[in-house]
């Protein structure tokens, strides 16, 4: 009883930690689109695709949880 408890434990830890690595990883590409997104000349432009990517990454974070 007691080895299967850390077994699961031990699967729940590692199920966490792959999520926060795929969350992190999210961030990361989401960080790169909006450096990418800024370097362009159109004020307006880059506003609308910012928020779009935010948008999309506070989805993902919901669907995580």
């Amino acid at each position: 009883m007691f080895i299967s408890a850390l077994k699961v434990m031990f699967e729940t830890l590692i199920l966490t930690a792959a999520v926060s690595l795929i969350v992190a990883l999210l961030i990361q590409l989401l960080v790169k689109l909006i450096h990418k997104i800024s370097a362009r000349k159109n004020p307006a432009e880059n506003t609308k695709e910012i928020e779009a990517a935010l948008l999309i990454a506070i989805a993902a974070s919901e669907q995580d949880k």
